[in-house]
């Protein structure tokens, strides 16, 4: 069975950060000189805000999504249904969950946050649940997947396109006579920068939750 196409985009980007040059949308630096205008130091703080957003709803899709994927292979072992390819389809589904927790840890180390963020605790640990029918177990991770996606489409157009609206319109503005007009576009450009590399990062973890709901629905169609 072929592996899942998310595997080898989130691979090449949570492991270029092992390798002497940084990843393309992690590569922004945001201290290179302070913040000098108010209005886009305001900004700035809205996008890292909603960086610490997409962790958290990073950290908790990988929390929920582990123990659904685990509550059906048990409701499928349970139920004496598991097969070669069942077998196959869970592996996959725990390797994009390994996946979003490589991305997750990675954008804790590279991405600026808040000075008094204290990133959530995605613990090791092992099932707890009880098996249930199968099909109950697959329409609970449905369920979860519709609300993750749902919750990240929201930072995408309540958050991210917001900030974008606001730099376009702040770089259309009259600006401190202090600040010379190439200073202002430099400070814009940065802030241009930081907001791609978020939808980027965001780009990634929705790529991951729809590569988990083909798998979901291929597991389902495997079952004898």
């Amino acid at each position: 069975m072929k592996r899942a196409p998310f595997t080898v985009l989130a691979l090449v980007v949570v492991t270029s950060t092992f390798s002497k040059e940084p990843a393309p949308f992690l590569a922004v630096s945001i201290e290179a000189r302070p913040i000098e205008y108010p209005k886009i130091d305001g900004l700035r703080q809205e996008i890292i805000a909603t960086d610490a957003s997409l962790i958290r709803a990073i950290s908790e899709a990988e929390a929920r999504l582990a123990d659904d994927v685990e509550l059906i292979h048990a409701s499928i072992v349970a139920a004496q249904l598991e097969t070669d390819d069942t077998a196959a389809v869970y592996r996959e589904a725990k390797s994009v969950i390994a996946d979003l927790d490589t991305l997750r840890r990675h954008l804790i180390v590279d991405l600026a946050l808040p000075s008094n963020y204290t990133p959530p605790d995605v613990p090791v640990k092992a099932f707890g649940g009880a098996p249930t029918d199968p099909k109950t177990a697959f329409d609970a991770i449905s369920k979860h997947l519709n609300d993750l996606l749902e919750v990240a489409f929201k930072i995408l157009e309540v958050k991210m396109l917001d900030t974008q609206k606001k730099i376009e319109t702040l770089s259309q503005s009259h600006h401190p006579a202090e600040l010379h007009p190439a200073e202002v576009q430099h400070l814009l450009d940065q802030l241009k920068a930081l907001n791609l590399q978020t939808q980027q990062v965001l780009n990634v973890y929705t790529t991951a939750l729809n590569t988990l709901a083909n798998s979901v629905v291929r597991w389902a169609q495997a079952l004898p």
